[in-house]
């Protein structure tokens, strides 16, 4: 399977040059030893909220992954590492959040 990201916002809307940053932290953050990861198999969505009084940040980030040892071993680091990204690339935001979630089936039709 292949990373997801799901990137929440008020209004779903990032510029071009930040998505194309994260997809390449995040393909170097998942790759493995075994396992190199080319940005262009990362899925992006952004995802605008109607109503974001209920986020715990003004921007959440779901990273959909399987769960590779080495994944699992940093995912800590893998989760404050996107968070820095983003807080340095999204000039409107004071916070962000960044959930890992490392599943161990996937299917892709």
């Amino acid at each position: 399977m292949m990373p997801t990201i799901n990137l929440y916002s008020h209004d779903g809307k990032f510029e071009s040059k930040t998505i194309d940053g994260l997809k390449k932290l995040t393909a170097e953050l998942l790759s493995t030893e075994t396992f190199k990861l080319p940005p262009e198999h990362m899925s992006i969505r952004p995802i605008a909220v109607a109503e974001t009084t209920y986020m715990i940040a003004p921007v959440e980030c779901d990273i959909l992954a399987a769960n590779f040892e080495e994944r699992i071993k940093k995912q800590d680091e893998i989760c404050n590492s996107v968070r820095t990204y983003l807080l340095a690339h999204i000039a409107w935001i004071k916070d962000a959040r960044v959930w890992l979630p490392l599943s161990e089936l996937w299917h892709s039709f």
